[in-house]
């Protein structure tokens, strides 16, 4: 049996530093049901590198002997909003694959309402969703404490919280260290494209 965990972070302000030392805010409750709403600039791509991360989190790389006859599929992707934009992130069922994809300003035209984290299930109805998008699309995504909701003039699909595996927290702690160690190689800049 897969130990999940139910947990949800709040803060009220940034951690800060200055000449008082390091100023790191707790977590606190407050109302924000809502982190971010708007459109997708670049539907298609972002679909396509959804997918992608969609993938490596439905994936198992390694299956240990004992867990033959029961596979787990998590496909269940860890979405953060914050000032600099939205990230999605998730590991491989047998957590030894990480993806991420980092949607900055740029890609995105809405209004972030509060930074927040929330993990949810991307279903059939999801992938099919994103796998339809084309470029000329308008897309309109909702994410929340509750869930993730994408919205086109095709159709509207709803993915509610689920909660973490245990083990993805771990991951997470020890992906922070190697992503602190990482220096930037390549930067792309995609260019919005009239084709479908």
């Amino acid at each position: 049996m897969a130990l999940a965990l139910s947990h949800t972070y709040r803060y009220y302000r940034q951690s800060s530093v200055g000449s008082d030392g390091l100023a790191l805010v707790t977590a606190l409750d407050h109302p924000a049901k809502r982190f971010f709403k708007g459109h997708l600039l670049r539907p298609q791509c972002v679909s396509e590198l959804l997918l992608g991360l969609s993938n490596v989190v439905r994936s198992r790389f390694f299956v240990p002997p004992a867990m033959l006859g029961r596979i787990l599929l998590e496909a269940d992707p860890v979405i953060t909003c914050e000032d600099s934009g939205l990230r999605f992130e998730g590991f491989s069922s047998c957590c030894s694959c990480y993806a991420r994809l980092d949607l900055d300003s740029p890609s995105l035209d809405g209004q972030l309402y509060d930074r927040g984290t929330t993990n949810v299930e991307f279903g059939a109805s999801m992938r099919a969703a994103l796998a339809g998008m084309r470029a000329l699309d308008t897309v309109r995504l909702s994410i929340g404490m509750e869930g993730f909701e994408v919205s086109s003039s095709a159709q509207d699909v709803i993915e509610r919280k689920v909660e973490l595996p245990i083990r993805w927290v771990k991951g997470f702690c020890e992906t922070g260290i190697y992503l602190s160690r990482m220096q930037l190689w390549l930067e792309v800049t995609l260019e919005r494209s009239g084709a479908s």
